[in-house]
């Protein structure tokens, strides 16, 4: 007969892959936990790579390989140097850019890092043609101003006492 039919909704969910390559894992400066924790109180599935040193994951060779996936969310932490290798970006420049692969789209990155822009490693040409920075601007000095809270405010009403002033320019660790 012909009153017979079967809507169905098939949602496909894009791979993920998290690089750890923060140089801390489960250190005090670990700051890859955070997105594990994100991406798990999301209910997403993801697989994990812990950089054990030198490059990370390869883009079409070994074990873990960044062309099986969608998205890479790559995590340098608080490292300013030793961020990404050559290889690294390289690897990620082919993520980002090989329409050849037979994938139906071109891969997602998000890179995260305090200060691998900073690291001499990484090319002018990565920044510019890989992650689309046309600049980067470095400050000239640190700040040397306190952070003080608004008396009137309430939730900034206890930060106004001198003693608990909290300096830019020192990292608040816990």
């Amino acid at each position: 007969t012909t009153d017979n039919f079967l809507n169905y909704t098939l949602t496909i969910m894009p791979t993920i892959l998290l690089v750890d390559d923060d140089a801390n894992v489960g250190g005090a400066l670990d700051s890859t936990r955070y997105l594990r924790e994100a991406l798990d109180s999301g209910g997403f599935d993801y697989d994990l790579y812990t950089v054990p040193g030198g490059s990370g994951p390869n883009y079409n060779s070994g074990q873990t390989q960044l062309i099986n996936y969608d998205i890479v969310i790559w995590n340098t932490g608080y490292e300013s140097v030793n961020t990404l290798t050559v290889d690294d970006q390289k690897n990620l420049d082919r993520f980002l850019t090989d329409d050849t692969s037979g994938r139906s789209n071109l891969g997602s990155l998000w890179q995260i890092g305090q200060n691998f822009l900073a690291d001499p490693k990484i090319d002018a040409d990565f920044i510019t043609d890989d992650l689309h920075l046309l600049s980067v601007i470095t400050p000239a000095a640190a700040l040397t101003n306190p952070l003080r809270g608004n008396p009137a405010h309430p939730v900034a009403k206890n930060w106004s006492a001198p003693a608990t002033n909290i300096n830019v320019t020192t990292r608040v660790t816990g």
